[in-house]
Parts: C-alpha cells; sequence; structure tokens
C-alpha cells in the first residue's frame, strides 16, 4: 500500500513542474497524521492553519442549520 508521502509526490507531479529534489523538499514540510471516523478536524469558525491532503479514506465538510440539520459543503 503505498503511504501518504508518495501519493502526495505523485499528485504533485500531475499537477506541477519541479525538479525531484524541490519536490522532496516539498514534501519533507508536510506531516502526517491519522484521524478516526467522524472526528472533527476542525470546528466552524476556526481559521486553518493548515492544508490537508487526504491519502487514504475521504473527508466530509459539512455545516449546521440553527435547527441542527447537517449540509454537505
Amino acid at each position: 500500500m503505498p503511504t501518504a508521502q508518495s501519493l502526495l509526490l505523485e499528485e504533485l507531479k500531475k499537477r506541477i513542474q519541479l525538479s525531484e529534489d524541490e519536490l522532496l523538499g516539498f514534501v519533507q514540510l508536510w506531516e502526517s497524521r491519522s484521524y478516526k471516523r467522524n472526528e472533527v478536524i476542525m470546528a466552524a469558525g476556526e481559521v486553518p492553519k493548515f492544508s490537508l491532503f487526504v491519502g487514504q479514506g475521504c473527508l466530509r465538510q459539512y455545516s449546521t442549520s440553527e435547527a441542527g440539520e447537517e449540509s454537505i459543503v
């Protein structure tokens, strides 16, 4: 199974042209994290302090109305 780092490198190569050294340097700045199912990564109103790359699984972004109804964004 590919690592998150190798998947990120693969996606970067598809979208931008950088030397191998530049790509590896960029990827080394990323920190790999795992989250549990249904874990909240960022709460409403929070200012993002990082970028996300999903290597495995999926990510759901949603908002909740005052009535408590969820809407996928």
